[in-house]
C-alpha cells in the first residue's frame, strides 16, 4: 500500500545562540570592570539562527541583569538592571544566521556578581526565540575626594577655618572612609 503524504514547514521559530557578553571597547575582556565614577559600555553578541533566512529576523531586544538581585522581566535599575529595545545587525552573517550587537552603558556602581544577558529574537511571522549568556562584573573599589582643597592665607602659629572637602565612594563596593586633618 502506497500512501501518499504532504506537510508544509511554514515558519521556524528564531534562536539566539552563542551569547557573549564583553566590554564594548575590548572584546576579548570576559570579566567587565567597571570605570570608577562613570560609565562602561557592555556588548551582549548575540548569534541568531532562523531557518527561513537571516531577512526574516524582525528585531532582537535584550535585558542584561543581576543574578542574585534582579531578574530578567524586572524594571530597569543602574544597580541591578537594563534594557535595550534597539539591537543592531552587525552585517556580519549569511544564510541562516546573522549577529546582533545589544549596548548598555552600566554605571559604576552597577551590583558587582554575576549578570546576564537575555536576548530576544522575534521574526517576521511573530515566532519568538530566546538565550542567554553571562558575564562578572568585578568588584571596583574606588573613592573621589575634593581636588584643590584652599585654606587661604594662614599666618605663622595660627589655625585655618573648617573647609568642606567631600569624599563620594566611586566604585560599587561598599568603603569605610574616616578622614581627620590636622597640620602642626
Amino acid at each position: 500500500v502506497t500512501v501518499w503524504t504532504q506537510v508544509n514547514i511554514t515558519n521556524s521559530r528564531p534562536e539566539a545562540m552563542n551569547i557573549t557578553i564583553h566590554d564594548t571597547f575590548n572584546t576579548s575582556q570576559r570579566n567587565i570592570t567597571l570605570n570608577a565614577g562613570g560609565f562602561k559600555n557592555v556588548t551582549c553578541n548575540i548569534t541568531v539562527r532562523d531557518w527561513n533566512g537571516a531577512g526574516d529576523i524582525s528585531y532582537v531586544n535584550a535585558t542584561l541583569w543581576h543574578a542574585v538581585s534582579s531578574t530578567s522581566n524586572a524594571s530597569d535599575d543602574n544597580n541591578s538592571h537594563y534594557t535595550n529595545t534597539n539591537c543592531v545587525n552587525s552585517g556580519d552573517g549569511s544564510g541562516f544566521y546573522v549577529h546582533y550587537l545589544c549596548y548598555f552603558d552600566t554605571i559604576y556602581y552597577s551590583n558587582n556578581g554575576t549578570w546576564w544577558c537575555n536576548a530576544t529574537v522575534v521574526d517576521n511571522q511573530s515566532a519568538v526565540g530566546n538565550g542567554v549568556g553571562n558575564t562578572t562584573f568585578l568588584p571596583v573599589y574606588a573613592l573621589n575626594v575634593t581636588d584643590g582643597i584652599d585654606y587661604g592665607n594662614v599666618a605663622v602659629e595660627e589655625y585655618s577655618g573648617n573647609v568642606t572637602a567631600n569624599v563620594t565612594n566611586f566604585g560599587n563596593m561598599r568603603i569605610n572612609v574616616t578622614v581627620q586633618g590636622y597640620g602642626a
